[in-house]
This record gives structure tokens, C-alpha cells and sequence, in this order.
């Protein structure tokens, strides 16, 4: 597909725009279209309980690569995307196509040199996990004496780096009652086993996938580990992060459920600006945990997503791009009955489990939309990653299948029709991170925008859903908003930088350091609703108005001078609900009624005891 592509570089917000030609907003309906077969990208994968998938940029050249893991004795393949919806399969030019019984492919910037590496785990006991190092497009073998050259049913594996020293340290989940492990990144592609010093080993968990998130936002990456109690093994974990000291609060937090948890699913489905927690399970029902300020509950029954089928890998993304996040289900079978007899020739597909879209109703819960948008795959499907695979804008989803006999389906590659083949949308904001003090790859770092229709978060994870890994880039899904009013970023080192007037339609490349420093903690300005949106004129001779965006808590606005001592406490009229707009006249005076001399003065906004958001003044003579 050709396009209008550009990019310019704003040096006063270190920030690059890609500026591109784009249609009129598209269609609102969920439509998807199988175009595997098509571009050459079918997979019979023979890997037995999934076959992991992965959206990455192999050779820097801007656009999705795609990695499939087949199975056992059949190479996997590395589709190299050429442009213009051609793929090249390069897996043995490009030294990847391991024949292994593989299971999770997971990329990342091990050796924070600009490119991805690449991790394969494999469920052979007589072989090793395979670790290569990519230099330039073409992966080396660099397994032995890493660290993962460990054999014994691994599973699924997530990256991050969890001791904040700049360097991607790995989790990798163990099945058939094995001890996990937690590789940390020692540099120079050597990885060293802290699972049992740091009380993480998991001991007898059976783990299918562990994941990374930030749960109690502050600062770190926590450690949240699936597993499949149904054959022996225990509750799944909630390892709280205390600057790489872990403390198991899986009971506390709720998040300690025992069911038969296969993939997880990680992200701020109702937009509250916390992170949930979706997680697959057998035909008993999938579970929805929802995040109350670190208390997850239950939701599950109220949003309708349970499923009750044999489940395996999902991804939330915003399938329709309106600012909410659609949730993706892989079905295997109705429940654990073998196939009946003589369906093996013709292939017996699911068994009748058909995959699941769940539309985002807006936070207020959502509908089975599988079989209209026509990603209701047949399987048994087991993995997903989702991405732009041909950057129009909108999230385009690859599932692998288990292709066990003849007849049975093989992998499926859904192309998004919400941007029309040959246009590009208008209706979103993509972002790309570049770290300098963080690791290179960003892994932990939140971003959360503002625009006219309210907050949204992402945050960057390496090892998605179950054994996968979606699009590094952060998606976000505007609907009818023009213009991203403010833009905040926290990095995996802490520094936090702001950005402002983002058009709709920009992909954003950011790179730490470069931004705009942000003093003051953005969380509670996300969680109030409380922010600023402008103090009116500014310089000020007279009388300014300070514009609020407002929120239900009350709230002030504090005059501080340029040494930080207190001037004047302005009350902040109450908002009747979110995003509402509500204005303060300052005049210029302190609290005795003196007028203030002419300089700098900080505007801090404070909410529930705490600054959330602040604003500098240019105080002028008066006339």
C-alpha cells in the first residue's frame, strides 16, 4: 500500500511526528478480514498446547516482521514484511528456523544495542531454550553458557527489568511441576538464576505464563504468575516489587485465584487508570479481575466474558479504535473430551469452540461481536499478537492453530477493515519508546494521554498472552477527539515527561530525556480527573483565569513563588462530573490582599492532600 509518509523532528519537545495522509474517520463496526492465505503467511503448527506468534521489527526498516513457532521437527518460520502486504519467509537466512518442540517466541533489546533479540522456549526436556542475538537482521545462536541453556518444559517467559539497573532480566514459566526461573541480565549476553535467592521459583506451580505489570503504580514491575492448578499445581501469584525485593501478596491483593489459568491478559479495560487482569481457564469460565487502587474483584459475571470454553491465549486492543480496549479469547474445545472418533481425518476443528471478539461497551461491559466481525476462528487456536502489520492505523491479529491432522485448520492472519484497504485512519495516536537510562526497549514504562473524551493508559510489556508477543509500539484509539491535549510518560528509570497538542493521527517516536520534565506525580491527576488546561493571559499584569479540567473530589489551586513558599489557596469550584471545565480568577494578590511582585509563580494543583497537576506564571508591572 502506498502512502504520504513524512517526519519531522521538534527539537523543543525532542519528539518525531509522522505526518501522513489519512481518510475521513472510517466505519465504527468491528470487521476483520482472513487474509493468510493471501500473503503467504499460513502456518500448520504442530505444537502441541500452542504455538507462540510474535509482531517484531527484525531489521529496523519501520514496519511488523512476523515469527511463528511450528512444532516439533518442523522449522519455525520468520516472514520478513517487504511492504506493500508482501512477506518473505527467512527463517534459515536469518538463522531462527529451529525445529525444537518451541513453544514462546518473546523479542527484546537484550544488550540495549537498537535491535531486537530474540527468545524461543522450548517443552522438550532433551532440549534448551534457544536465546540469539539479532546483529543487523540475521539472529546468532548465543544459548550456550547464557543462562537459559536449561531444559525442561519452559513455557511461557515475559522480560523486564525488575532491579532498575538498565538491562532486560527474563522470568521463564515451567511445566509438569517444575520451579520457574528468573534470569537477571548480568550483560554481555550472560543471564544468572535469582528464581530461588529472591523467593519467585514458583516451586510446583506449573506455570503456563507469567507477566510484568506495574499493579500498585509505583514505579516497579511486579510479577504476576499463571498457573494450571487443575493437574497439582497452585494459585496464582502476585509477587509485589519493593526495588527488586519481591513479597508474595497473592491472598492480600486478590489476585491469588486457583483455577487452570493458561494465558493472561494485562491492561486498563475500564479506563480507571490502573491495570486488570484477564485470565483463560478451563471450561469452568475465564476470569475478568478488576483493579481497585491494588484489590483486584471479580467482574467476570457482570461483563459477560467467562467464555466457558477450554481457552488459552488473549489480548485486549482497541479493535474499532473509539478509546476503549476490546478483549480477544483463543478457544481450543468445548471441554476436556477427546475428539470423537472419525473426525480425525476430516479434522475435527474445536470441538465446537469458536474464538471470542468482546467489544468494549464503554466501560460498562461488553458484547460478543466474534462471529459479525468474523474472527470466530474455528482453531483449536491457542496463541494470538496483535499489531499494524500494514500501518493504516488500525490493529490487524495473527492465531495460531494446532494442526493436528488433515483437514484441520491452519493458522489465520485477521486484517482490521476498520481503515479501508489503501487509507489510513484519522482516529488514533501510536507511540514508540526509546530509552537512554532506561533499557532501550522501554519494557515498564506507563503511558497514559488526555483528551476530550478522558484518560487512557498503556504500558510497555515484553510477552503477551499467552506464549506471545504483540507490536512493541503503544496503540491508543482516539474516537471523534482531534487532538491529544497532554500526553505523560514515566520511564522505567522514574523519569517522568510530559508532552502537549498532539494532532490526531501522529505516531510518535520518544526517546528519554527528551521531553518535558514533569515535578509533580500525574497519577493522582489521572485517578481525580483533576488538570489544568490554561491560565489566561499569561504573562499576567492584571488578572488571570485558570482554566481546570475537574474532577468529583475537591480540589484547590496553591500560589507558590519561585523559593516555593505559599502566596495564596484558591478554591476550585466543584465538578459535577468527569472532564468538566470550571475557572478561577487570580489577582494577582496574596492572601492578605497585597498585590504580588512581578516575577515567576507555580500554580499547584491539589487534590485528596496531594499535587496533581502544576503550571508556571509570568507575573508583569501592572500598567
Amino acid at each position: 500500500m502506498s502512502r504520504t509518509h513524512s517526519a519531522r523532528v521538534v527539537p523543543s519537545l525532542g519528539i518525531v511526528l509522522a505526518c501522513i495522509s489519512f481518510s475521513s474517520h472510517a466505519q465504527a463496526a468491528l470487521v476483520f478480514s482472513d487474509v493468510a492465505p493471501e500473503l503467504g503467511v499460513e502456518v500448520e503448527s504442530n505444537s502441541y498446547w500452542g504455538a507462540g506468534v510474535a509482531f517484531f521489527d527484525i531489521d529496523g526498516d519501520g514496519d511488523l516482521d512476523l515469527y511463528v513457532v511450528d512444532g516439533d521437527g518442523d522449522p519455525n518460520l520468520l516472514f520478513r514484511n517487504d511492504g506493500n502486504r508482501v512477506f518473505t519467509e527467512v527463517g534459515s537466512q536469518a538463522g531462527v528456523n529451529s525445529s525444537t518442540f518451541g513453544k514462546a517466541v518473546v523479542p527484546a533489546d537484550i544488550d540495549n544495542d537498537g535491535d531486537a533479540d530474540l527468545l524461543l522456549t522450548s517443552y522438550n526436556p532433551s532440549d534448551t531454550n534457544l536465546l540469539f542475538r539479532n546483529d543487523g537482521g540475521t539472529f546468532v545462536d548465543i544459548t550456550s553458557g547464557s543462562g537459559f541453556d536449561f531444559t525442561g518444559f519452559s513455557t511461557g517467559a515475559a522480560w523486564a527489568d525488575y532491579d532498575g539497573d538498565g538491562l532486560l532480566d527474563c522470568y521463564v514459566g515451567r511445566y509438569q511441576g517444575q520451579r520457574d526461573y528468573l534470569l537477571h541480565n548480568m550483560g554481555g549476553g550472560v543471564f544468572q538464576d535469582v528464581a530461588q535467592t529472591l523467593g519467585v521459583d514458583n516451586q510446583n506451580g506449573w506455570t503456563y505464563q507469567p507477566a510484568w505489570f506495574d499493579y500498585d503504580f509505583d514505579g516497579d514491575l511486579d510479577l504476576y504468575v499463571g498457573n494450571d492448578d487443575f493437574f497439582g499445581g497452585e494459585e496464582n501469584r502476585l509477587f509485589r516489587n519493593d526495588g527488586g525485593v519481591f513479597t508474595d501478596v497473592s491472598v492480600a491483593s486478590g489476585a491469588g485465584i486457583s483455577i487452570a489459568t493458561m494465558g493472561l491478559a494485562i491492561a486498563d479495560y475500564d479506563n480507571d487508570v490502573d491495570l486488570d487482569i484477564y485470565i483463560t481457564n478451563l471450561a469452568f469460565g475465564n476470569v475478568l479481575l478488576r483493579n481497585d487502587g491494588g484489590v483486584f474483584t471479580d467482574v467476570t459475571a457482570e461483563n459477560g466474558v467467562a467464555v466457558n470454553y477450554i481457552c488459552w491465549g488473549a489480548d485486549f486492543f482497541d479493535a474499532d479504535n473509539d478509546g476503549w480496549l476490546d478483549l480477544y479469547v483463543n478457544a481450543s474445545q468445548e471441554d476436556g473430551n477427546p475428539r470423537p472418533v472419525g473426525t480425525e481425518a476430516r479434522g475435527g476443528g474445536s470441538l465446537g469452540a469458536e474464538n471470542r471478539l468482546f467489544e468494549n461497551l464503554d466501560g460498562s461491559g461488553f458484547a460478543d461481536v466474534s462471529v459479525a466481525s468474523g474472527t470466530n476462528n474455528t482453531g483449536p487456536s491457542f496463541c494470538s499478537a496483535v499489531g499494524d502489520y500494514d500501518e493504516d492505523g488500525d490493529l490487524d491479529l495473527y492465531v495460531t492453530n494446532y494442526w493436528e491432522f488433515p483437514g484441520d485448520e491452519p493458522s489465520s492472519f485477521y486484517e482490521n477493515e476498520h481503515h479501508p484497504r489503501g487509507t489510513v485512519g484519522d482516529d488514533f495516536l501510536r507511540v514508540d519508546l526509546i530509552g537512554t537510562i532506561s533499557n532501550r526497549d522501554a519494557v515498564g514504562a506507563k503511558v497514559w494521554i488526555l483528551t476530550s473524551n478522558g484518560w487512557q493508559l498503556r504500558e510497555r510489556r515484553a510477552g503477551t498472552g499467552f506464549l506471545s508477543s504483540s507490536e512493541s509500539t503503544l496503540h491508543f484509539g482516539l474516537g471523534n477527539a482531534t487532538t491529544v491535549e497532554r500526553l505523560f510518560v514515566q520511564w522505567p528509570s522514574g523519569l517522568a515527561e510530559e508532552y502537549q497538542s498532539i494532532p490526531a493521527g501522529t505516531i510518535l517516536t520518544l526517546v528519554e530525556g527528551d521531553g518535558v520534565p514533569s515535578d509533580v506525580d500525574t497519577t493522582p491527576a489521572v485517578k481525580t480527573g483533576w488538570s489544568f488546561v490554561s491560565a489566561t493571559p499569561n504573562p499576567v499584569r492584571e488578572t488571570t483565569r485558570i482554566s481546570l479540567r475537574g474532577g468529583a473530589a475537591p480540589a484547590l489551586v496553591e500560589v507558590r513563588d519561585i523559593q516555593g513558599r505559599l502566596v495564596r489557596t484558591l478554591a476550585a469550584p466543584g465538578a459535577t462530573e468527569f472532564g468538566g471545565d470550571v475557572g478561577i480568577e487570580w489577582d494577582r494578590s496574596d492572601a492578605q490582599g497585597r498585590s504580588v511582585a512581578s516575577g515567576s509563580y507555580f500554580l499547584r494543583l491539589v487534590s485528596q492532600g496531594r499535587t496533581v497537576d502544576a503550571r508556571r506564571v509570568l507575573v508583569l508591572p501592572a500598567r
